[in-house]
């Protein structure tokens, strides 16, 4: 498990500093933060992840992205 996947794991606000820098990531956050979004039981507590990838989706269209999205979720 790498670093990043352990911090996209943790526990922060969606609209913090720390989620808007892990979404310049792009495609290697997308598959913790689906994790963090399946492991999650209460929908406010899943919501954070869902902010997160939609800032991924904003920083991939502006091409800000450190990683571009893929189609084959990056393998």
């Amino acid at each position: 498990m790498s670093a990043l996947t352990i911090v996209v794991r943790s526990v922060y606000n969606g609209d913090s500093p720390l989620a808007i820098q892990l979404a310049s990531y792009g495609q290697p956050v997308v598959a913790p933060l689906l994790e963090r979004v399946r492991a999650r039981k209460r929908p406010s507590s899943r919501f954070d992840s869902y902010v997160v990838l939609g800032y991924v989706l904003q920083q991939h269209r502006l091409g800000r992205s450190q990683h571009v999205l893929s189609d084959n979720g990056g393998a």
